[in-house]
């Protein structure tokens, strides 16, 4: 699912690429970031975990003992297929017993519904954010602004010394020293200005994309394949562990900072949604 362009808003027909009329569920901006970070991980997961479909397999710690949980699947006598996670327990004592993928399934479930902002709070985030954005960026362009305008400067005197040279009113020494001198300043602005070309400072668009992506993340999830969920999973989550029969989840950054968010709304409004168990 995180890697068909259905989702916003293009489909495939006959080998060539269409734009469908249906309403877009996630902006293409932020489809092409997930397909970035979800790039990093394919190369590692191939060889680290074999591209075995368990959703949890690679994301979780035992937190009694540090240890890596893996995942196996068990075959009943009835013939029905259970997959459990288990500690590896690798040189070391540790009483966790194993625990069904159902169960944390349900877990993971409540928990991305806790990463749903209400609307009306994610408009107000994106408004600061576009205020934020256009702050900065008023401040980048002054910045550009000054360094061109050193730059011109820079080159004025270039052309003064080398005239002065011809003219014999500086001596070659001393033209070389300036040179020198003139020439890396020069440089130096011209590799500041580079930084400002190929920075990204659209923060408004990156804070938008995280907060769609934060409330749509139960959906994804409940409409994903195995494999689907467990990428969304592993561009959602860092150091989880299991404890007990319990997830002690942990957001990567910025989803800790929107799991946070959410938790002083529901606080606010006098209800208590919280389903990430806590250490």
């Amino acid at each position: 699912m995180l890697k068909n362009p259905f989702y916003y808003g293009e489909f495939y027909w006959n080998g060539k690429k269409y734009t469908g009329t249906h309403q877009p569920l996630i902006s293409k901006d932020l489809w092409d970031n997930v397909q970035k970070r979800l790039n990093r991980y394919e190369y590692k997961k191939a060889i680290r975990f074999n591209n075995l479909p368990f959703v949890f397999k690679g994301l979780l710690t035992c937190a009694e003992c540090g240890r890596t949980i893996t995942a196996e699947r068990k075959i009943k006598p009835s013939g029905k297929e259970y997959v459990y996670y288990r500690c590896t327990k690798y040189k070391r004592e540790c009483s966790q017993k194993p625990v069904s993928e159902e169960t944390l399934d349900k877990q993971i479930v409540e928990a991305l519904k806790g990463l749903k902002l209400p609307d009306k709070t994610i408009l107000y985030l994106k408004e600061a954010l576009k205020e934020s954005f256009d702050l900065k960026k008023n401040t980048v362009d002054k910045t550009k602004e000054d360094l061109l305008k050193a730059k011109q400067s820079l080159e004025k005197k270039l052309g003064k010394i080398y005239e002065d040279k011809l003219d014999e009113v500086i001596t070659i020494d001393f033209y070389n020293k300036m040179f020198g001198d003139y020439t890396q300043r020069i440089e130096d602005i011209d590799n500041t200005l580079k930084k400002f070309q190929t920075a990204d400072y659209n923060y408004y668009q990156l804070g938008a994309n995280i907060l769609e992506l934060s409330k749509r993340a139960y959906f994804l999830y409940k409409n994903a394949n195995l494999e689907e969920k467990q990428e969304l999973l592993s561009f959602l989550l860092s150091d989880s562990q299991l404890k007990g029969e319990t997830l002690l989840i942990k957001y990567k950054k910025p989803f800790d900072r929107v799991f946070v968010a959410t938790k002083s709304c529901d606080y606010r409004s006098g209800r208590d949604s919280n389903p990430r168990p806590l250490p």
